[in-house]
């Protein structure tokens, strides 16, 4: 007897789609970020905006980076090069608009350092689970401090809700691709950024909304 006929369909279909999550995913990380550098070099509001967060995103973009070189995971590398720029453009943007300048950049240096650092750990191949540790560690709290922020503050006119749907897309995707390619630390931080990404929007919208 011959296998289910429908078989190879099916996993004909979820090789395209690992194909094509596998590019939807890098370019919603890099477009994540469009929305709010656009919104902080137009305009000086930055009410709301957790400069913590694009830190984060920045540090976190370099270890993925190294991840992804590493381990051979394509969308990986290319989507945190551009990533990791437009983070780090973000953080001194509004660093500069909240006169905070000199720390931000000594911020962005020590974070860096600390990812570079991280990162020649997986240069031995026996030490490479403390790059994926620290990466997946890492990623699982990114979003938290935009989302405090929000919750605490009635002031969001900096935040871009635009990026903010991107980057619950963007993980939702990240999430199905890890998942497809049983790879738990693509999957993983995905558990944590999706709800904290809804409730960014819609303590957002929220806020927004006459009345």
């Amino acid at each position: 007897m011959g296998p289910w006929p429908g078989w190879s369909s099916l996993l004909s279909s979820f090789a395209g789609l690992t194909v094509t999550l596998g590019v939807l995913s890098p370019v919603l990380t890099v477009a994540r970020g469009v929305p709010q550098a656009f919104r902080s070099y137009r305009s000086d509001a930055v009410g709301g905006v957790s400069e913590g967060t694009w830190l984060l995103l920045m540090a976190v973009a370099e270890l993925w980076l190294a991840y992804g070189l590493l381990f051979d995971v394509p969308a990986e590398t290319a989507a945190n090069v551009p990533n990791a720029l437009l983070a780090t453009s973000i953080a001194v943007r509004v660093a500069i608009l909240r006169g905070s300048l000199a720390r931000g950049v000594a911020s962005v240096a020590l974070l860096s350092a600390a990812a570079a650092a991280v990162a020649l750990t997986g240069l031995d191949k026996n030490l490479r689970w403390v790059l994926s540790v620290v990466a997946v560690g890492s990623s699982l709290g990114l979003y938290l401090p935009q989302l405090a922020r929000v919750l605490r503050d009635d002031d969001v006119a900096g935040i871009s809700t635009a990026t903010w749907l991107l980057a619950l897309l963007n993980s939702i995707s990240w999430g199905a691709y890890g998942l497809l390619i049983h790879n738990v630390p693509v999957w993983l931080p995905s558990a944590v950024l999706v709800p904290s990404s809804a409730m960014i929007v819609l303590r957002v919208l929220r806020r927004r909304s006459p009345g």
